[in-house]
């Protein structure tokens, strides 16, 4: 648990090559940011690749997923890269998942589903939720 009563991340993608990323990964760890995230689609390099090389230059900023893209990979291979990262990165990375299905049947409910998981522990956070009736027979 972070020893911070607030936790600040800012949100960035490798657009600009790799010298760029982990100057920005020094920045944000400079500036007191608590986490880095980076965003999963098609036009960024992945978002394992250089959550890895930014927890390679710094030494307590956490590293995470903003969302992965349940379409770009299997959830066997999401578990896998998210375990390794959290592995070289001596626990700092935080997994953000979403499943489109579930996002938008949650939507249509009014609930905001946001899965964060983090070293050890997942936690499901339900804004807005409100129980279903019980279906009748």
């Amino acid at each position: 648990m972070s020893k911070k009563p607030f936790r600040f991340g800012v949100v960035a993608g490798a657009t600009e090559g790799g010298a760029k990323w982990l100057q920005t990964a020094r920045r944000a760890e400079e500036l007191g940011y608590s986490t880095l995230l980076c965003p999963d689609n098609l036009n960024l390099p992945t978002p394992t690749a250089a959550l890895a090389a930014a927890a390679a230059v710094t030494t307590e900023l956490k590293v995470g997923s903003f969302v992965l893209a349940s379409p770009l990979r299997t959830a066997r291979a999401a578990a896998w890269e998210s375990h390794s990262l959290s592995v070289v990165t001596g626990n700092r990375f935080e997994l953000g998942a979403r499943d489109r299905a579930a996002h938008h049947a949650a939507a249509s409910r009014r609930a905001r589903p946001a899965l964060r998981l983090g070293p050890g522990a997942a936690r499901l956070h339900l804004r807005d939720h409100r129980p279903r009736p019980a279906a009748r027979r």
